[in-house]
């Protein structure tokens, strides 16, 4: 990225921001107020010590210190990750600034020199004073509340992204782009597991030994919208488990399926990366729009991404796909998608396909 660019780019608007939302404090009781602005501050101080420290690293090292802001969801971080490769050279130093659940997702990035993690967009704003120098790429749409202090981001850019069109921009990952560097992502987000997990061995306490194919699944969005129906979720599960004898591993906090021998929950038994991990194993993922599908997508699984109409973007994609994937979209909501539809559109990928594990049998 040309010096040119990022002199272009809009100033952050952070103090008027922050000014803001000090005002809205100050209109709460005394007690209420002091009691907001204090938690920020503590939440704020071993950021920015983070901050400061990079900062003495990238000048000690004749380096140039970078912030990439994307503090959000699971989906977001991942699809954010081409503006570092977009950013980034070998003279740079890039610290990236996301809250703590989601850190381990970029602990294994070979370009991400420092995870800084914060627990809201908010604490970003205050954070800009510790190293206001150095630059900052925020990638946080416009129009965003943030989801700790209720107000609303303040991002606005030369080509009017905001949270209502965001998505008439392309994938997600072409939308971040556009908000930090102006360019459209060249390539689809890369996701880096953690290589000391032995995924196939966790796979092996799992389910029974033998040479079956691993279909993992995420089914519940944050968003009800976004969801698919549980009976049509337990209905592809125990059809395809009957039909193609496989294992099904479902992700995520809020199971739809039922558990059985070949049905089983993974939860958040393991850090994000080792769960990474596991997905790299699966021959197919099935998935709504939630960050198990960026990630899986981040991963290149072949996957069946279940679609269906979502606020005011009828058709939107939010991940770059390739010939290995199939979309399934209903014109109407989502858990309009049958099961059947569903189980036809894994076997045509599992045709194409091996199973990529082999267990021992147990002796």
């Amino acid at each position: 990225m040309s010096t040119q660019q990022q002199d272009d780019r809009p100033e952050d608007p952070g103090v008027l921001t922050l000014a803001g939302w000090l005002s809205q404090a100050f209109d709460l009781p005394l007690k209420e107020a002091a009691k907001r602005i204090l938690n920020l501050l503590r939440r704020t101080v071993p950021s920015a010590l983070a901050i400061r420290r990079h900062m003495r690293v990238a000048r000690k090292s004749g380096k140039t210190p970078k912030f990439l802001c994307m503090p959000s969801k699971l989906g977001d971080v991942i699809a954010a990750e081409p503006v570092l490769e977009m950013i980034k050279t070998e003279n740079d130093l890039v610290a990236w600034i996301c809250q703590d659940r989601y850190a381990d997702v970029l602990a294994h990035h070979p370009q991400v020199d420092r995870v800084i993690c914060v627990s809201s967009y908010t604490e970003t704003i205050l954070l800009k004073y510790f190293a206001p120098k150095a630059s900052w790429y925020n990638l946080i749409t416009d129009g965003t509340l943030c989801n700790s202090f209720g107000f609303e981001v303040k991002n606005p850019g030369p080509l009017g992204i905001n949270c209502t069109n965001y998505y008439r921009n392309g994938a997600l990952a072409d939308v971040y782009a556009l908000i930090g560097t102006g360019g459209l992502a060249q390539r689809r987000p890369a996701v880096y597991i953690d290589r000391g997990f032995d995924a196939d061995a966790y796979l092996q306490t799992l389910f029974p030994p033998g040479r079956r194919p691993l279909i993992t699944v995420h089914f519940a969005s944050d968003e009800f919208v976004r969801s698919w129906d549980e009976h049509a979720a337990v209905t592809f599960a125990r059809t395809l488990v009957a039909e193609l004898d496989c294992d099904i591993l479902e992700c995520g906090l809020k199971p739809y399926t039922q558990p059985s021998e070949h049905v089983r929950h993974l939860g958040a038994a393991l850090p994000l990366s080792s769960q990474a991990a596991i997905l790299a194993r699966s021959d197919v993922f099935v998935a709504v729009d939630s960050g198990f599908s960026h990630m899986a997508n981040g991963l290149h699984v072949p996957t069946v991404y279940l679609l269906g109409r979502y606020r005011n973007f009828p058709g939107y994609t939010p991940w770059k796909t390739d010939g290995a994937d199939v979309i399934l979209r209903s014109e109407q909501q989502v858990f309009r998608i049958s099961a059947q539809d569903v189980c036809d559109a894994v076997k045509q990928i599992l045709r194409t396909t091996t199973p990529k594990r082999e267990f021992e049998p147990n002796v």
